[in-house]
């Protein structure tokens, strides 16, 4: 299995670089004896990387122009689906589960031998809030946060 991706070292990488977006352009070398292709940054006209290479593909070099905005992206969606974990005290654990919308989708691991429980926040028609898990049981906020173990917000 491959290594975590370190988000924050990637962040890093891509805050220090250039301001985009990128632009790749075709010319030629200041004694016009070689044709050139270059990606530079529009936000400063002289921050620009030149391949002195006629061979170099345009879609290499089009995708190294596109990384400026595309990597940042792909952090963010990356963060975005990472999953909530609930961590602390029962009482902030719980006040967090009741402050999830409808719908929400929480794991943890309860009981002894332990398992892997899974359930799916509902509110009735007074606007009572419980958990339906998968065993078919209804559970209060409160009782699912005095188990006393990391909980995921999965959906």
């Amino acid at each position: 299995m491959s290594e975590p991706l370190d988000l924050d070292a990637l962040e890093a990488r891509a805050s220090k670089a250039t301001d985009g977006p990128w632009n790749v352009y075709d010319g030629w070398s200041n004694d016009h004896s070689t044709r050139t292709r270059g990606i530079g940054s529009s936000a400063i006209p002289e921050s620009e990387c030149v391949f002195e290479d006629p061979y170099l593909v345009s879609t290499d070099a089009d995708f190294i122009a596109h990384s400026r905005t595309d990597v940042p992206a792909l952090i963010a969606r990356v963060r975005e689906l990472e999953p909530l974990v609930l961590e602390g005290d029962w009482e902030t654990v719980r006040d967090a589960l009741d402050a999830l919308p409808e719908g929400a989708q929480i794991r943890w691991t309860t009981g002894d031998p332990i398992r892997i429980s899974l359930a799916v926040k509902i509110i009735n028609v007074v606007g009572n809030t419980r958990w339906s898990a998968t065993d078919g049981r209804y559970i209060p906020s409160e009782s699912i946060a005095r188990d006393e173990t990391p909980i995921e917000v999965i959906a």
